[in-house]
């Protein structure tokens, strides 16, 4: 668990003073806000078993991930941008943390919730969960299948540029 995040840090050190001392601020916040309410959300997500997110999207992405993978992906991405990416977190006068970068990972969670959840309300896990597999997207979203594609890139930026700024950001 987390050998690719390794490599790429290893690989490609984040160098940016600027982005350095942002992610230190966000840590700093981070600390220093342990009864904020998002944190106690936050630790209780990262206590659940999660399933590897960038794994699934490039398995969707490429067409390779399975029904059950789909769904597991989904359900996440929904509870995930349903906590962190309501209206009580983004777009209030007073927003939930100083760190502009802390901001913006709660402003990509609100982009993509009601997509997230779109496309969970259309699949049907009781028939994912037994394997009938005949039926269990809509024909509406079948029609509208190859746009999933602006959706899941748009997941994967969050993942890969909102989510792990603190860690490390893309140059």
């Amino acid at each position: 668990m987390g050998k690719r995040l390794l490599k790429q840090w290893i690989g490609k050190p984040l160098v940016d003073i600027k982005m350095l001392t942002e992610r230190a601020d966000a840590i700093e916040e981070l600390i220093g806000s342990q009864s904020h309410p998002v944190l106690i959300k936050m630790r209780r997500m990262l206590g659940m078993r999660l399933p590897d997110l960038e794994k699934s999207l490039v398995r969707i992405q490429y067409g390779k991930c399975t029904e059950k993978e789909l769904l597991k992906f989904l359900e996440v991405m929904v509870e995930l941008t349903a906590t962190f990416g309501s209206a009580s977190l983004v777009g209030t006068s007073k927003p939930p943390f100083r760190s502009s970068l802390l901001q913006d990972i709660f402003a990509g969670f609100a982009a993509v919730r009601d997509q997230a959840i779109e496309y969970r309300s259309e699949l049907d896990a009781k028939a994912i969960l037994k394997g009938e597999y005949e039926n269990i997207v809509s024909l509406a979203f079948t029609l509208n299948l190859p746009s999933i594609c602006k959706p899941v890139g748009t997941f994967s930026r969050i993942l890969n540029w909102n989510l792990s700024p603190l860690v490390q950001k893309k140059c």
